[in-house]
């Protein structure tokens, strides 16, 4: 007896069950930061939130950006490892920036700037929901990077739910709170 059955997890499945037991938007903040700190090298990250655009931007300094190409197209899969891991690498499962993004945002925008050149790629999760689809729906650009731009930028449109609940004063808290013996600069 042949069977055809398909028990492949829906996107909307795994987008539900992050946001159901995923990190709060300050952990995700946080997730995103030290992202930024472990595989950017960053020493300065800006976080704003904009309330009325529902938009939150975390920009840092990181010379070398996200790196390469490949860590681009990884950052939007679950679980994919990065292979340049060590022991005290942050990040080193592949899945907490991802996740972060889908937990707190309906969408994400990543321009980072590394090799000379700008790249932009992003997704709407809503999207890919609806389509059940695990791929990005704003694929990779690159253009030329004439102005020797460096750091990377999320830009993501934060879901309805977290505008009552987010308070910049309880970010700063936890950022203090993670960052208190590091020699870099947050500006919230």
């Amino acid at each position: 007896m042949e069977t055809n059955y398909n028990y492949n997890e829906p996107f909307t499945s795994r987008v539900d069950d992050i946001r159901r037991d995923g990190p709060s938007i300050y952990t995700s903040v946080l997730e995103l930061i030290d992202n930024s700190l472990g595989w950017g090298n960053a020493s300065d990250i800006y976080v704003n939130f904009d309330s009325d655009r529902m938009e939150l931007n975390i920009k840092d300094n990181g010379k070398t950006g996200f790196g390469t190409i490949e860590s681009l197209h990884r950052f939007f899969s679950l679980g994919k490892t990065n292979e340049n891991i060590t022991e005290i690498t942050i990040g080193k499962y592949g899945k907490g920036g991802y996740k972060a993004t889908i937990n707190i945002g309906d969408s994400v925008l990543i321009r980072t700037y590394f090799d000379k050149k700008e790249y932009t790629i992003g997704t709407d999760y809503i999207t890919m929901m609806r389509e059940n689809t695990q791929f990005p729906t704003l694929e990779l650009q690159e253009f030329n990077n004439s102005e020797d731009n460096i750091g990377t930028h999320f830009k993501i449109k934060i879901r309805p739910e977290y505008k009552l609940i987010y308070h910049t004063d309880t970010l700063k808290r936890n950022v203090m709170r993670a960052y208190h013996k590091s020699n870099i600069d947050i500006n919230i």
